[in-house]
């Protein structure tokens, strides 16, 4: 039996947009909580602080991971064998091209390192050895702990790093290309427990089942506050707290989408989705070209915003939607 055709999951679009505007917002700059700040009331200056615990950019980036995954693999769960070049031209042409022509607009005008490239990166590397993995034996939990291991010792080389770089001044390792790679390392256990939660959800699905809904939402909300204020407060960098935070969001990512299975998702939210992967790509590009206004009432906060959600939107349009178009079609000649 060959692998099918991938086959769209009910509810995963707005789960992609949800993570895809909390990454936007985590880059959006401190102008709103600025605005929430009145003179002699100190009660708006905690809530300013509380509002900048509210977004986690790297938690997000980790529900992507999962998210990806668990897409890549729910196809093939029963699968025998896999079109391996159809794969690869599929995956990496919808990933690749857009990023080729954001990439070009963001080095004309100077501002490449703005763009989130390394999570792409990742999971342009995530792609290419899936095959291997599927090839040979396809024990996941074995890959997961293989990767667990090499993830544990990547962050001890990189916690050493830094240390060798407060006392010498010197970097060795985690710069260039080489910081890419090992952050490829790092995540990868990410990536493999979302392909873990397909072949679970495939074969055993009432032990994602969950009753209190709410509950496990508010837990994995929670996970997210406490790499804010493990980083924020403690020095904590998120290098060391994504995997952990996966652990538990894979539970919740599992509740979600078996609750898709009879309930229908947000339908606005759902759709947009679809220009999630833009919004991701784009939204510090149009930040950038926002206009420069006071203040006031974080008027330029949501006017970044607002010209970051109808940039992605032009952005699907024009080069994201043709993309998939083009993968589809080039996966379809192999």
């Amino acid at each position: 039996m060959t692998a099918t055709r991938n086959v769209r999951v009910a509810g995963l679009d707005a789960i992609r947009f949800l993570m895809a505007v909390v990454v936007m917002f985590s880059h959006a700059g401190s102008g709103f909580r600025r605005s929430l700040i009145i003179d002699g009331q100190p009660f708006t200056s905690y809530l300013s602080q509380a509002v900048g615990h509210v977004f986690c950019g790297p938690a997000a980036v980790a529900v992507f991971f999962l998210l990806s995954g668990f897409v890549i693999h729910h196809p093939q769960v029963y699968a025998e064998r896999l079109n391996v070049e159809s794969f690869l031209i599929r995956r990496w042409v919808r990933v690749a091209l857009p990023l080729i022509v954001i990439s070009a607009v963001a080095i004309y005008f100077g501002i490449f390192k703005l763009l989130p490239v390394w999570s792409l990166y990742c999971e342009l590397i995530y792609y290419t050895l899936y095959p291997l993995l599927f090839r040979n034996g396809r024990n996941w939990k074995h890959v997961f702990w293989v990767a667990l291991g090499l993830s544990i010792l990547c962050q001890i080389v990189y916690f050493t790093e830094n240390q060798f770089i407060k006392s010498y001044h010197l970097g060795l390792l985690f710069n260039k290309a080489w910081w890419y790679l090992l952050q490829s390392a790092i995540n990868f256990p990410c990536w493999i427990l979302g392909v873990m939660l397909a072949n679970g959800i495939a074969r055993h699905p009432d032990r994602w089942r969950v009753k209190r809904m709410t509950a496990l939402r508010l837990a994995a909300f929670l996970g997210s506050v406490v790499m804010l204020v493990l980083k924020a407060h403690f020095n904590c960098n998120y290098t060391y707290t994504v995997v952990p935070f996966s652990v538990g969001a894979q539970y919740w990512l599992g509740a979600e989408i078996l609750r898709y299975r009879t309930r229908r998702p947000n339908g606005i939210m759902e759709y947009a989705g679809k220009a999630s992967y833009s919004l991701y790509l784009c939204h510090m590009v149009c930040f950038h070209f926002a206009p420069a206004i006071p203040h006031h009432f974080g008027i330029a906060y949501w006017l970044k915003i607002g010209l970051a959600l109808l940039g992605a939107a032009l952005f699907y349009i024009v080069v994201e939607a043709p993309s998939h178009r083009l993968a589809r079609w080039l996966g379809s000649r192999v």
